[in-house]
């Protein structure tokens, strides 16, 4: 009944869905295999509730014959704050290479700060921002 309903499905979020969703998501595919899944395999932090990153690392296994887009550019962000996720992202050696930019420039260096607890985490936070 669904899937004769919806000829097109997107999914957003894609990385936090967890297998019990992917099947559903199949299901309601079916044949036709019209699925639009927006996600960032590096941005994957709903692992404690089930979420499964291999969901969108196999991708095309789920929905052969599917187009892939990758969304690099970001215009929130200084590029050195990019430089420093990028990084970060790269040491993981799960994950689909992509490289993250902007034409934001320039930037304060990024501090690292290790906090011994989440109180003062909050205290450092706020006397940066006073």
């Amino acid at each position: 009944k669904y899937t004769r309903r919806f000829r097109y499905l997107l999914v957003d979020e894609f990385q936090d869905t967890n297998m019990a969703q992917l099947d559903v998501l199949k299901l309601m595919a079916g044949e036709s295999r019209n699925v639009c899944a927006e996600g960032d395999d590096d941005q994957c932090i709903y692992s404690w509730r089930g979420a499964e990153v291999r969901n969108i690392l196999h991708f095309d296994h789920f929905f052969p014959g599917g187009k892939e887009v990758r969304l690099e550019q970001n215009y929130r962000s200084v590029q050195m704050v990019l430089d420093a996720a990028n990084a970060v992202i790269a040491k993981n050696p799960e994950r689909k290479a992509k490289q993250m930019w902007t034409d934001r420039k320039g930037g304060p260096k990024v501090k690292v700060v290790a906090c011994p607890n989440d109180e003062e985490e909050a205290r450092f936070v706020a006397h940066e921002i006073q």
